[in-house]
């Protein structure tokens, strides 16, 4: 992850160091949208699918866990190329493993809401970067662990929520809602299509001595 943040970081301050010249050239006209600012940026919509990679981060180790979302977003240029992209988009975290003759699973279900400041940077037509950063919030609706013993049939799950059923089993519940931040960069390839990736971070704990941290991989269709 530190090698990936590094990599976000040295071409998030290429580009930036890009936009003062692209500002004193020629201005252009984007196809994508009607709604466009002076210098030729529009806003444009984004309906994307995301994989997210991630840890349960604690001083003693980290808990890999896998996620999908699916979501929308809208950009909106508000000085020139800088502006506004905001969205909101469901996601699914999960994990499984098998160890000493035991199955676990645990997943939980949450609905996020990112804003990010974003520049919309026109390379080549129908080619665009779009570096971003900011905050989100993430409601977590449901969360639930589960396992299993080899040759016992049943299985034991226990809501992440319910106080009652957690404490008996000597498990923490969980924060109904996350703050956090992330920065990225998403690439517009068509008219039609843009992929991207970020990392982010929670700014407060899941639960005790615990946090959320991983990336985005996103895909989208943007009109």
């Amino acid at each position: 992850m530190k090698k990936f943040t590094r990599w976000i970081a040295v071409v998030c301050l290429f580009v930036m160091g890009g936009m003062a010249a692209s500002a004193q050239g020629s201005r252009s006209y984007n196809p994508y949208s009607s709604a466009k600012a002076s210098d030729g940026s529009e806003s444009f919509g984004n309906f994307f699918v995301e994989y997210n990679p991630h840890s349960w981060h604690t001083p003693a180790r980290n808990t890999d866990f896998h996620g999908v979302s699916l979501g929308y977003s809208y950009f909106m240029p508000v000085i020139g190329s800088l502006g506004i992209d905001a969205g909101m988009k469901v996601q699914y975290f999960f994990r499984s493993k098998k160890e000493r003759g035991m199955k676990y699973k645990d997943d939980l279900f949450a609905g996020t809401i990112p804003v990010n400041l974003a520049y919309d940077l026109r390379i080549i037509d129908h080619f665009r970067l779009m570096p971003f950063a900011g905050v989100y919030g993430r409601f977590n609706f449901s969360a639930k662990t589960s396992w299993e013993v080899d040759g016992v049939p049943g299985r034991t799950s226990v809501s992440l929520f319910n106080k009652q059923q957690a404490t008996f089993y000597g498990l923490n519940t969980l924060s109904r809602f996350q703050v956090g931040w992330q920065a990225g960069m998403n690439v517009r390839i068509t008219e039609f299509m843009a992929i991207g990736a970020a990392y982010w971070a929670d700014f407060n704990e899941i639960n005790e001595d615990t946090k959320l941290r991983g990336f985005n991989i996103m895909m989208g269709a943007t009109f």
